[in-house]
Protein backbone atom coordinates (compact mmCIF):
# COMPACT_ATOMS: atom_id res chain seq x y z
CA UNK A 1 0.00 0.00 0.00
CA UNK A 2 1.25 3.22 -1.03
CA UNK A 3 1.46 5.87 2.00
CA UNK A 4 -0.16 9.46 1.74
CA UNK A 5 2.25 12.40 1.54
CA UNK A 6 2.18 14.06 5.08
CA UNK A 7 1.16 17.46 3.26
CA UNK A 8 -2.18 15.97 2.20
CA UNK A 9 -2.49 14.10 5.37
CA UNK A 10 -2.25 17.66 7.27
CA UNK A 11 -5.28 18.83 4.75
CA UNK A 12 -7.49 16.35 5.19
CA UNK A 13 -7.01 16.73 9.23
CA UNK A 14 -5.40 13.11 9.65
CA UNK A 15 -2.28 14.03 10.29
CA UNK A 16 -0.57 12.54 13.61
CA UNK A 17 3.05 13.28 14.74
CA UNK A 18 3.59 9.77 16.36
CA UNK A 19 2.80 8.88 12.49
CA UNK A 20 4.94 11.57 10.67
CA UNK A 21 8.37 10.82 9.97
CA UNK A 22 10.77 13.94 11.20
CA UNK A 23 13.57 12.83 9.38
CA UNK A 24 12.02 12.33 5.73
CA UNK A 25 14.82 13.69 3.18
CA UNK A 26 13.43 16.96 1.53
CA UNK A 27 15.90 17.36 -1.34
CA UNK A 28 15.98 20.81 -2.90
CA UNK A 29 13.83 22.36 -5.53
CA UNK A 30 15.67 22.51 -9.36
CA UNK A 31 14.29 23.88 -12.65
CA UNK A 32 15.69 22.17 -14.57
CA UNK A 33 17.47 18.72 -15.10
CA UNK A 34 19.14 16.98 -17.71
CA UNK A 35 18.81 13.55 -18.90
CA UNK A 36 21.22 11.02 -19.36
CA UNK A 37 23.20 10.61 -22.81
CA UNK A 38 21.74 7.11 -23.37
CA UNK A 39 18.36 8.20 -23.65
CA UNK A 40 16.52 8.03 -27.23
CA UNK A 41 15.93 11.01 -29.05
CA UNK A 42 12.01 10.75 -28.70
CA UNK A 43 12.64 10.23 -25.52
CA UNK A 44 14.73 13.22 -24.69
CA UNK A 45 12.54 15.35 -26.26
CA UNK A 46 9.77 14.21 -24.11
CA UNK A 47 11.65 14.65 -20.85
CA UNK A 48 12.59 18.33 -22.17
CA UNK A 49 8.74 19.00 -22.84
CA UNK A 50 8.16 17.39 -19.20
CA UNK A 51 10.50 19.87 -17.38
CA UNK A 52 9.06 22.62 -19.11
CA UNK A 53 5.61 21.64 -17.69
CA UNK A 54 7.27 20.33 -14.53
CA UNK A 55 9.57 23.65 -13.41
CA UNK A 56 6.29 26.46 -12.78
CA UNK A 57 5.51 23.83 -10.44
CA UNK A 58 8.59 23.99 -8.45
CA UNK A 59 8.47 20.09 -7.61
CA UNK A 60 11.69 18.99 -9.37
CA UNK A 61 14.45 17.74 -7.86
CA UNK A 62 18.11 16.13 -8.81
CA UNK A 63 16.73 12.66 -7.79
CA UNK A 64 13.51 12.76 -9.74
CA UNK A 65 16.04 12.31 -13.13
CA UNK A 66 15.51 8.48 -13.18
CA UNK A 67 11.68 8.98 -12.46
CA UNK A 68 11.48 11.71 -14.99
CA UNK A 69 13.47 9.27 -17.64
CA UNK A 70 11.20 6.40 -16.81
CA UNK A 71 8.07 8.82 -17.23
CA UNK A 72 9.54 10.41 -20.79
CA UNK A 73 10.33 6.18 -21.96
CA UNK A 74 6.78 5.06 -21.69
CA UNK A 75 5.13 7.90 -23.05
CA UNK A 76 7.35 7.45 -26.04
CA UNK A 77 6.30 3.74 -25.85
CA UNK A 78 3.03 4.36 -25.99
CA UNK A 79 3.04 6.97 -29.15
CA UNK A 80 5.07 4.52 -30.85
CA UNK A 81 2.78 1.70 -30.11
CA UNK A 82 -0.34 3.91 -30.69
CA UNK A 83 1.31 5.18 -34.31
CA UNK A 84 1.34 1.47 -35.53
CA UNK A 85 -1.64 0.83 -34.46
CA UNK A 86 -3.68 3.58 -35.85
CA UNK A 87 -1.48 3.19 -38.68
CA UNK A 88 -2.42 -1.22 -39.25
CA UNK A 89 -5.31 -1.33 -36.74
CA UNK A 90 -5.52 -3.54 -33.69
CA UNK A 91 -5.83 -6.81 -35.48
CA UNK A 92 -4.00 -8.65 -38.34
CA UNK A 93 -5.22 -11.55 -40.39
CA UNK A 94 -3.21 -15.35 -39.21
CA UNK A 95 -3.84 -18.70 -41.09
CA UNK A 96 -4.24 -21.64 -38.99
CA UNK A 97 -3.16 -24.98 -39.74
CA UNK A 98 -6.46 -25.72 -40.63
CA UNK A 99 -6.69 -23.12 -43.23
CA UNK A 100 -9.04 -20.58 -41.58
CA UNK A 101 -8.16 -17.12 -41.41
CA UNK A 102 -8.00 -15.52 -37.24
CA UNK A 103 -8.39 -12.16 -36.34
CA UNK A 104 -5.30 -11.74 -34.02
CA UNK A 105 -4.31 -8.97 -31.45
CA UNK A 106 -1.44 -6.95 -32.55
CA UNK A 107 1.42 -6.84 -29.92
CA UNK A 108 1.53 -3.52 -30.19
CA UNK A 109 -2.24 -3.83 -28.37
CA UNK A 110 -0.57 -5.34 -25.27
CA UNK A 111 2.86 -2.76 -25.34
CA UNK A 112 0.87 0.90 -25.80
CA UNK A 113 -1.70 -0.89 -22.83
CA UNK A 114 1.22 -1.53 -20.64
CA UNK A 115 3.07 1.91 -21.77
CA UNK A 116 0.02 3.86 -21.14
CA UNK A 117 -0.07 2.12 -17.70
CA UNK A 118 3.29 3.12 -16.13
CA UNK A 119 2.63 6.67 -17.24
CA UNK A 120 -0.23 7.32 -16.06
CA UNK A 121 1.32 6.38 -12.54
CA UNK A 122 4.22 8.44 -13.00
CA UNK A 123 2.07 10.79 -14.35
CA UNK A 124 0.16 11.05 -11.15
CA UNK A 125 3.21 11.10 -9.17
CA UNK A 126 4.58 14.09 -10.78
CA UNK A 127 1.18 15.62 -10.18
CA UNK A 128 0.85 15.99 -13.95
CA UNK A 129 -2.34 14.39 -13.13
CA UNK A 130 -5.55 16.00 -11.85
CA UNK A 131 -6.08 13.35 -8.80
CA UNK A 132 -1.95 13.00 -8.31
CA UNK A 133 -1.62 16.84 -7.79
CA UNK A 134 -4.27 17.60 -5.40
CA UNK A 135 -1.66 15.44 -3.13
CA UNK A 136 1.40 17.67 -3.94
CA UNK A 137 3.26 20.14 -1.56
CA UNK A 138 5.02 22.66 -3.43
CA UNK A 139 7.76 25.14 -2.15
CA UNK A 140 7.44 28.10 -3.81
CA UNK A 141 4.00 29.86 -4.13
CA UNK A 142 2.18 29.01 -7.60
CA UNK A 143 1.22 33.14 -8.63
CA UNK A 144 -2.00 33.36 -10.71
CA UNK A 145 -1.61 34.76 -14.28
CA UNK A 146 -4.43 37.14 -13.37
CA UNK A 147 -3.50 38.69 -10.17
CA UNK A 148 -0.01 39.18 -11.65
CA UNK A 149 -1.32 41.31 -14.97
CA UNK A 150 -3.54 43.62 -12.70
CA UNK A 151 -0.59 44.18 -10.44
CA UNK A 152 1.51 44.95 -13.48
CA UNK A 153 -1.57 47.50 -14.95
CA UNK A 154 -1.70 49.01 -11.87
CA UNK A 155 1.71 49.79 -10.96
CA UNK A 156 2.16 51.58 -14.38
CA UNK A 157 -0.95 53.90 -13.45
CA UNK A 158 1.12 56.77 -12.61
CA UNK A 159 3.48 56.67 -15.88
CA UNK A 160 2.04 59.13 -18.24
CA UNK A 161 3.62 56.18 -21.00
CA UNK A 162 1.55 53.65 -19.66
CA UNK A 163 -1.00 52.45 -21.19
CA UNK A 164 -3.22 52.77 -18.42
CA UNK A 165 -4.09 56.79 -19.77
CA UNK A 166 -6.43 54.40 -22.13
CA UNK A 167 -8.58 52.98 -19.93
CA UNK A 168 -9.28 55.69 -17.18
CA UNK A 169 -13.14 56.68 -17.19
Amino acid sequence: MRRKPDALKALEGTARADRANPRQPRPPVVRALRPRAGLSLPARREFTRLVGLLAPLHVLAAPDVIALELLAEALTEYRRAAAVLARHGQTYPAKTSAGTVLRRSRPECQISSEAWRRAASLLSAFGLHPSGRASLEVDAPIEDPLAAFQRRRTAGAGDPRSSERFFRE
